[in-house]
């Protein structure tokens, strides 16, 4: 049997794509890099996402992975294939009965059966390797209507490792494709569980607990701003809203409402005040968590509400949530 190919730049940065891509460690990697890349870009563009500083770490490594590392891999490509001048010629394979006879135009060779180390299907190429690292490049289609009866000749010759049974191909498709899976799933499980944006409007100098509680047929009509939900809260600092309860990851900003609306700075929800801190008298708003009352069996929500404090730093601990919370409870029950 005897064909002959000429390999292009273009079918050869394919197959590097493909070689570097199919396997599971660059996979994981580049599912790595998009995740952050996506969530950093979320963060920037005002969406919340939990992270307590600007992702820049994340952002660059995200960039990285999804836009230099491909880069990178065309320019050694190019590079590979510019200096190789083997790679360019028109090489004839003649496949005999104990070697492969290897004829280039600027060279000749023969390699013994017994020596190949492996030969490989991937797509649209034969591979076949003369050790773990050095393979000759065949495009499938030089073998016309031969190959089958290479794969044939191949599978004569035990000694050979190759990829040609269904199982195998099966196998390998899966290895490389479940951690692809798996990580679009994260993903997808990230994007879709990131709450609907929310706005807490809190009145001017008030200090103390601000509680929501949702899912109130009798309460504040919805309102929204630029697609976000709007929570106005009153003096007393409880809001009894109609908005139904608000799933997900967090996204929320906090103003007090008078004439120039000016965000409040916000803590960590395990924040421990430090006798004389430079930031003591910093106006700040803590997460306190949700809460979630149900009937005696547990099976419905009668409400569920979340739960802040606003205050100068120094005077964060003197709040609670707790004792608000009950009075709630008394006035729905």
């Amino acid at each position: 049997m005897k064909i002959e190919t000429k390999l292009s730049f273009k079918e050869y940065l394919r197959l590097m794509f493909l070689l570097t891509y199919k396997k599971p460690f660059m996979v994981f990697l580049s599912c790595i890099g998009v995740v952050m890349f996506i969530g950093s870009l979320f963060y920037f563009l005002g969406i919340k996402v939990p992270v307590d500083k600007p992702p820049y770490f994340q952002l660059i490594f995200g960039f990285s992975i999804i836009a230099l590392l491909p880069f990178s891999i065309y320019r050694s490509a190019k590079k590979n294939f510019s200096s190789s001048g083997r790679l360019q010629e028109k090489i004839i394979y003649e496949f005999l009965e104990d070697a492969i006879r290897i004829t280039g135009e600027s060279f000749n060779s023969e390699l013994t059966w017994e020596k190949i180390y492996k030969i490989t299907e991937i797509r649209n190429w034969i591979l076949i390797y003369q050790n773990r690292l050095v393979a000759n490049i065949i495009p499938k289609k030089s073998f016309g209507n031969s190959l089958s009866e290479f794969k044939e000749e191949v599978k004569k010759r035990a000694f050979i490792k190759n990829n040609f049974s269904p199982f195998k191909k099966y196998l390998s498709i899966t290895l490389t494709f479940l951690p692809i899976l798996f990580w679009v799933l994260i993903g997808l499980v990230i994007i879709f569980s990131i709450a609907k944006p929310e706005i807490y409007l809190i009145p001017d100098n008030y200090e103390g607990e601000i509680i929501v509680v949702f899912d109130q047929k009798d309460g504040e009509a919805e309102k929204y701003l630029d697609k976000k939900r709007v929570y106005e809260i009153p003096d007393d600092g409880i809001l009894y809203t109609q908005f139904t309860w608000n799933a997900g990851n967090k996204n929320e900003e906090f103003h007090f409402k008078g004439n120039d609306i000016i965000d409040i700075d916000e803590v960590k929800s395990n924040y421990a005040y430090r006798e004389g801190s430079s930031d003591s008298d910093i106006v700040s708003i803590i997460d306190k968590g949700a809460y979630y009352y149900s009937t005696a069996d547990g099976k419905d929500y009668i409400f569920r509400a979340t739960r802040f404090i606003i205050a100068p730093r120094k005077y964060l601990e003197e709040y609670s949530v707790e004792a608000v919370t009950d009075s709630i409870i008394k006035y729905i029950e």
